[in-house]
């Protein structure tokens, strides 16, 4: 039986990493406020590589215009800030979730009268704002499944 093994790893990888958002966070003067790693650690089988090279962390504005996010595919040694003023609203975002290496969701507090929810599906190279007033609530968002 390997899933106590892999259960271990999996703590260690998303400690890891959490940490590695953490301090990238810090490095740049932003609270961390959400991470994700892009896949579900849990899950991976017993030729799985042992890191996980891809991660977003999200956070508050850093007075530049638009809302923070970061994008690492270097296992966070090297993290990139995504977006910019004409396609990621200046609020604080709250939370990212990754479906794979290209395609992610961010979420955050209300612009427009309405909650932001974006979706790229390039990596980060541009994101789409989601639904309209008449669709998301005009409040903050703060999950993303």
């Amino acid at each position: 039986m390997r899933s106590a093994p892999l259960k271990g790893l999996s703590r260690w990888l998303v400690v890891t990493a959490a940490l590695l958002a953490g301090l990238a966070a810090a490095c740049v003067g932003l609270p961390q406020v959400a991470l994700s790693v892009g896949a579900d650690v849990s899950a991976l089988g017993a030729n799985a590589p042992a890191t996980q090279a891809s991660g977003w962390v999200v956070g508050t504005d850093a007075a530049d215009g638009y809302g923070v996010i970061l994008h690492t595919t270097t296992a966070g040694r090297l993290w990139v800030r995504q977006g910019s003023t004409s396609d990621v609203p200046n609020v604080e975002l709250n939370n990212v979730k990754a479906v794979d290496r290209d395609t992610a969701w961010v979420v955050g507090n209300a612009d427009s009268g309405y909650g932001v929810i974006l979706r790229t599906a390039n990596a980060g190279l541009t994101w789409v704002r989601q639904g309209g007033p008449s669709t998301v609530p005009d409040g903050a968002i703060f999950g993303v499944g």
